[in-house]
């Protein structure tokens, strides 16, 4: 089965609407796959020959969707209340100018539209089209590469055009447990060599190793990452470690990854500011020793324990004493910090548990400050 059962009435709306306007519209990539492998998803991706729009209206003024436009040429995102996403993309071919350049795109057909992906098993389409409703179109061998569990690039330029796609392809073949097809395990060690990925934009780079940790076998994805030597376009010898692993969020296994690697690491991902400053307060506390003072997010828990399973369990509490308590018992100016600091070091060591304890040890320290 090429279609998901459990959109089929949705598809067959729509097949009824393309035929009004006289739209041909074909499932494509992904979600193909995965219908085929019986796995369930929310990410679909419908190309139509000609204007999309009659489809995305259609699902906003049936179904309520909320619609979103992303380009000129026609890419829509129609998000259903039921967590559905549909984006509706115009058919169309692509040319790479430059290698790691976003592509020069013009109107294509279906088969073209299909070349245009990044592996043969995701080029894959299904039709919409009431007379052939449910028929595949497979030109490049998708079913043969999902029935063989393996992943092979389109031409030998794909990974020189798109050096995103080096990174795709040890994901998936990590995601479905899938071996690489020999040549293009070959053309994969060159382009590493010849280090496309330094192409790339930090933002683009670090999209890549965001989709790799939301990953279930993340762990498997970084040995093939280590084996192509892909690593290094992110830090000298990255490793996903077991404690990362274990990271309930993104941002916990990056802030663990980023305890482990050191350096610049962090500030070379170019993260959104939040995200930024949420894994760099996790890392403070870590690289100065000294207790928060302030309570700590879910994630900068996370990432603290993970990365000193060993800390006491006080070390990522807030301090016991804030500023203002520990002034109230005569401390002054520079007094005040010199004391909090002492207090919260002693905190992340495990030295004080209470904030009794705290009090005590700030009567023996009015005299030396």
């Amino acid at each position: 089965m090429l279609i998901n059962k459990k959109y089929l009435p949705l598809f067959k709306a729509l097949s009824v609407e393309a035929a009004k306007h006289g739209l041909s519209a074909w499932l494509v990539g992904g979600c193909v796959r995965d219908a085929y492998l019986g796995i369930p998803t929310k990410d679909i991706d419908i190309t139509v020959l000609e204007n999309p729009n009659p489809l995305v209206n259609f699902c906003v003024k049936k179904y309520k969707a909320q619609a979103q436009k992303f380009d000129a040429f026609g890419t829509w995102r129609v998000q259903f209340k039921n967590g559905l996403k549909i984006d509706f993309v115009t058919a169309r071919r692509e040319t790479y100018p430059k290698s790691a350049m976003l592509p020069l795109v013009a109107p294509g057909t279906i088969k073209e539209d299909l070349f245009r992906r990044d592996f043969t098993a995701n080029a894959w389409a299904v039709s919409l089209s009431q007379k052939d409703f449910g028929a595949g179109f497979d030109p490049y061998g998708a079913q043969k590469a999902v029935d063989g569990k393996y992943i092979k690039i389109l031409h030998a330029q794909s990974f020189k055009d798109d050096p995103t796609r080096m990174f795709r392809a040890v994901r998936f073949a990590g995601r479905f447990n899938w071996k690489i097809e020999k040549e293009t395990s070959r053309l994969l060690t060159e382009a590493s060599a010849r280090r496309y990925p330094e192409l790339l934009s930090r933002a683009r780079l670090r999209a890549e190793l965001v989709k790799i940790l939301q990953e279930k076998r993340a762990d498997k994805i970084f040995k093939l990452m280590k084996f192509y030597n892909l690593e290094k376009f992110f830090a000298p010898s990255l490793l996903l470690v077991p404690a990362a692993q274990k990271a309930s969020s993104t941002n916990a296994r990056l802030g663990v990854l980023a305890a482990r690697a050191g350096g610049k690491f962090l500030e070379s991902l170019e993260l959104p500011r939040k995200d930024f400053l949420e894994i760099d307060s996790a890392l403070e506390i870590l690289k100065t020793k000294l207790s928060p003072l302030k309570k700590l997010t879910k994630t900068q828990t996370e990432i603290i324990k993970l990365s000193a399973p060993r800390l006491p369990p006080a070390a990522a509490k807030p301090a016991f004493l804030t500023g203002g308590e520990i002034a109230a018992r005569g401390f002054k100016n520079a007094q005040i910090s010199a004391a909090q600091n002492i207090l919260r070091a002693l905190q992340y060591a495990g030295k004080i548990k209470t904030k009794f304890s705290a009090q005590k040890k700030l009567s023996e320290l009015k005299n030396g400050l």
